[in-house]
């Protein structure tokens, strides 16, 4: 079981976690794809290693802890034979750490939102010559600054696997309590933060507290108590998750695995649908070694990698080779990538690779034109006369310099919607750009910029799981704890412990492979019996290899009909396939793998069958689309389709309805989230000021309310103070403190008089003051919320005194 703490960041400045780019200001915040700020895992990760280090190098926890808080200030990693808390808790080079720690969103929208249109207030700034002790010429630059009325929201949880005691719990919460500040501009009074506990999951303890802020302090105090030596290492190290022993207990998962294989085989399929609750790096070889650029679609063998993470987690690694070998490399269990889809509102249009012997418009490749015409696909291999090459919708339209443009058809990329008109499902990768920090100076380490270009958080997709026979799902639903029509997470691609990467999947119902709701459109409406001709696509890559072991790409009739399983015929000019080398590597080898030579995604072969159609072919197809053909299915290659949007064939109007657990927050005026539950209270303190401010206003008449502004800046410095501690000061504000009385003696009058409560007058202006402090404090759900209600007070206070000394 693993352990999840969600902190929540509460800011008590404006703040600025700049993007790495540049357009209309300088420096944008960082923010997601749906226009909401974010604070990414990297940047928290890094805050809480500082704030740990910090703490190790206190007196009282040096000494306690001893040789285990030799992690210097700002200093390197420890070695693998032993480590610090630092790199226990958050890593190394040679290895993860014990936390893995989300990306943070405002409190409220959690969830991918529809995007955002408002940014906040750019702010000017200029460099300054300190010598001539002026602005220095072209030194002018502006930033986006982030707004102090946002609290952010992010989860740590424990790595899958790992035992966690109450010592790493009590040391992730004191270091999230040693942090202040962050971004950039935090010696200039930007970024002051508190992080704060605000729940806690997976912890066996039943007697800690049930309020999260408890449960804080309960730690906490742990920890001082240690260090004071009041309780020994012993303590610490019990384990609040035994997370080692707790595995689900399930009779011999092999036993039942290779049972439920000897079922009558009947392909049973379930779709997934997914959303990015994260951003993802699905890296693919990139042009430069410090940029990571992700591909359009989540591959299969991502799928796989994470899945077979889930089943260690459930079943422990001793039966994890047997189980992948049983349930994958025997075929029972054949994945599918995660294609993209078109999302418009709460439904989607799966989406599938463009085959390459379909065409688009080069200039309107479908999108609208501007005759306002849907630009759609066209076949290649219809091209049959002069004139067939261009669009058939732009040919002869527009005219340059009175001669007709022409508008060449171009071979399809990409993905395509599967709609009633087909449209071009653009993908827009988001790019962030990340710094190598040095803990020293607090400042960028110079060669030390890289970057990631993710798909952004919100992308929806689509997928498949077939399975040999409805037993193989049910032992498959117990090995993973999933079912139907039930929402799960997957961790995928780089950076998955640092704010990347989270999946949100939902598994559909299972269904046959006949009826299965894959492409919108069953098998039986595409192909029709009868037919002499029909398209033979690759919808993911693909791996054949012949009978002596190489790589094939063009289709031989002898291992094709063998594939198939009726015979077909197969002409060179109906052949449109691309083909690519792919390397490979071995991790527990730690050497490169064997090359593998893929024909791409989208490639088609244009089959004629002799005779036509018949039913029993028909009933193959539907086994070849749910399981796949060539080698490495269970990684997600081998996917094919038949005649897949063919101009002939009637597809679907409407989409895919998304489940509750994908939508994303829908911004309206009901919404209830972060910035409108700031504008209610806001509304509601300056409402309760304009009320009440002016039954403690009028306890100083005439020229006494100049110490208004005396007061106001007391108030302002004491803003961070608790309502009680605020009203005990407050009392004896103006009075000789008891040790200057001790120490004067009898050089003291304590009857003298208070400037501040003057005799007669003094109890009333501090009951008028008490009471509406205490009602702030009702009205205000935190500690920080508290804190701007007093900074407004202030300053309404300091203005009235402000106006009667300029009149006096």
């Amino acid at each position: 079981m693993a352990v999840e703490l969600t902190f929540e960041l509460q800011l008590l400045s404006h703040y600025h976690v700049g993007s790495g780019f540049a357009g209309e200001i300088d420096s944008f915040l960082l923010r997601d794809g749906d226009g909401v700020p974010a604070i990414r895992g990297t940047t928290l990760a890094g805050l809480l290693r500082d704030g740990l280090e910090r703490l190790l190098q206190m007196p009282a926890v040096r000494q306690r802890y001893g040789e285990g808080a030799r992690h210097p200030l700002g200093g390197g990693y420890c070695s693998s034979g032993a480590s610090c808390p630092v790199c226990r808790l958050f890593g190394t080079p040679a290895g993860p750490g014990l936390w893995e720690i989300s990306s943070a969103r405002p409190g409220g929208l959690e969830r991918p939102a529809m995007e955002i249109k408002d940014r906040f207030a750019a702010v000017h700034r200029v460099r300054i010559n300190y010598a001539a002790r002026r602005s220095q010429p072209r030194s002018l630059f502006s930033l986006e600054r982030g707004d102090r009325r946002l609290a952010f929201v992010f989860t740590a949880q424990s790595a899958a696997g790992r035992e966690v005691n109450v010592e790493d719990v009590a040391l992730l919460v004191a270091a999230a309590r040693n942090v202040r500040h962050l971004g950039s501009s935090r010696r200039r009074g930007w970024g002051e933060c508190v992080i704060g506990l605000r729940g806690i999951q997976g912890v066996e303890d039943a007697g800690f507290p049930a309020e999260p802020a408890k449960v804080q302090e309960h730690f906490w105090e742990r920890i001082l108590a240690f260090c004071a030596g009041e309780i020994e290492r012993d303590v610490l190290l019990t384990p609040v998750n035994r997370a080692v022993e707790n595995k689900r207990s399930l009779p011999d998962p092999v036993s039942l695995l290779k049972e439920a294989l000897r079922q009558p085989e009947e392909p049973q399929v379930i779709r997934l649908l997914a959303r990015a609750a994260e951003p993802l790096v699905l890296a693919c070889r990139a042009e430069a070694g410090n940029m990571f650029e992700s591909v359009q679609a989540v591959p299969g063998r991502a799928i796989f990698g994470s899945l077979i993470r889930r089943a260690a987690e459930q079943v422990g690694d001793s039966l994890l080779p047997d189980l992948i070998k049983e349930l994958f490399f025997t075929g029972a269990v054949v994945l599918s990538p995660l294609w993209p889809c078109l999302k418009k509102d709460t439904l989607v249009f799966p989406g599938l690779p463009v085959p390459r012997d379909t065409g688009m418009c080069k200039y309107f490749s479908g999108y609208n034109g501007h005759d306002k015409e849907e630009r759609g696909l066209f076949l290649l291999a219809s091209i049959d006369g002069p004139g067939d090459e261009y669009c058939p919708q732009c040919y002869g339209i527009y005219e340059l310099r009175d001669s007709k443009v022409e508008t060449p058809l171009v071979a399809g990329t990409g993905f395509v919607a599967v709609h009633e008109k087909p449209r071009k499902i653009e993908i827009t990768l988001a790019p962030e750009m990340h710094v190598s920090i040095d803990n020293g100076t607090g400042r960028a380490l110079p060669r030390q910029l890289f970057g990631y270009t993710a798909l952004p958080a919100g992308t929806c997709f689509w997928g498949e799981i077939c399975f040999r026979s409805r037993a193989v799902w049910e032992c498959f639903a117990k090995i993973f704890n999933l079912g139907e029509d039930r929402a799960f997470s997957l961790k995928v691609g780089k950076a998955a412990g640092r704010g990347y990467g989270t999946l949100r999947l939902h598994a559909g119902r299972l269904q046959r492979a006949e009826e299965r709701e894959g492409f919108n459109s069953p098998l039986r409406e595409r192909v029709k019996e009868g037919e002499e001709r029909i398209r033979f696509t690759f919808i993911s890559d693909t791996v054949f290899v012949d009978q002596w072991g190489r790589y094939c790409c063009e289709p031989d009739q002898r291992w094709l009909e063998k594939i198939l399983g009726f015979p077909v015929e197969v002409e060179d000019e109906d052949v449109f396939v691309c083909a690519t080398e792919r390397d490979g590597f071995n991790r527990l080898w730690g050497l490169p793998d064997q090359r593998k030579v893929i024909i791409q995604a989208g490639s088609t072969w244009r089959l004629k069958v002799p005779g036509g159609v018949k039913k029993e072919m028909l009933d193959r197809m539907c086994r070849l689309e749910a399981a796949g053909v060539g080698e490495y299915r269970w990684e997600g290659y081998g996917r094919v389709a038949f005649n897949l949007l063919e101009e002939k064939i009637q597809l679907p109007k409407t989409g895919v309805s998304l489940p509750e657990e994908l939508l994303t927050e829908l911004l309206t005026d009901t919404t209830d989230h972060f910035m409108r539950r700031d504008s209610a209270w806001s509304r509601e303190v300056n409402e309760l000021l304009d009320k009440r401010l002016d039954e403690v206003v009028k306890e100083w008449p005439g020229g006494e309310r100049k110490q208004l502004a005396l007061l106001a800046r007391w108030l302002y410095r004491q803003r961070h103070c608790p309502v009680e501690e605020l009203e005990e000061k407050l009392s004896s504000m103006g009075w000789p403190s008891e040790n200057i009385i001790k120490y004067l003696k009898d050089y003291c009058d304590p009857g003298r008089e208070n400037k501040i409560w003057p005799p007669g007058k003094g109890q009333d202006r501090l009951k008028r003051l008490q009471e509406l402090l205490e009602e702030l404090a009702g009205k205000s759900r935190n500690s920080c919320e508290f804190t701007r209600a007093v900074e407004a007070l202030a300053g309404r206070l300091a203005g009235i005194g402000a106006d009667v000394k300029e009149e006096v």
